[in-house]
């Protein structure tokens, strides 16, 4: 019997690893360096994940069921403050606003084709 409250969580933990038994689905990632922020995205039943790291750089993973795997990497991305994200015919496009330029302007369109990310020309 579970008395106080901290003893009530633990045995309620245990009671839900014993359900679950193993945590096969559980993927953990290491990164290279600071991270600004991250976003993930499911587009065409394909999920990525948008990593803008504090270097002005920018890493696309995909999920490909088992794992994570590195499709994309743009160095002069930009720290980005706001994203919006639209789809139109089955292409994704990101808007950014950036925090610091990187070479790029302040607000950049960019989109995802042939899992690339590249600037779109408006």
């Amino acid at each position: 019997m579970c008395a106080l409250h901290l003893d009530i969580l633990k045995c309620n933990a245990i009671k839900q690893i014993y359900k679950f038994n193993t945590f096969d689905y559980l993927k953990i990632q290491e990164f290279d360096g600071n991270i600004h922020n991250i976003h993930t995205v499911e587009i065409n039943d394909m999920n990525y994940i948008l990593i803008n790291y504090n270097i002005c750089h920018i890493k696309l993973l995909l999920y490909t069921q088992t794992d994570f795997q590195v499709i994309d990497e743009v160095s002069d991305f930009g720290l980005i403050n706001q994203w919006m994200f639209f789809k139109l015919n089955r292409v994704l496009y990101l808007l950014t606003s950036v925090k610091r330029t990187c070479g790029r302007s302040l607000n950049n369109l960019w989109k995802l084709e042939n899992n690339r990310i590249v600037v779109s020309l408006l």
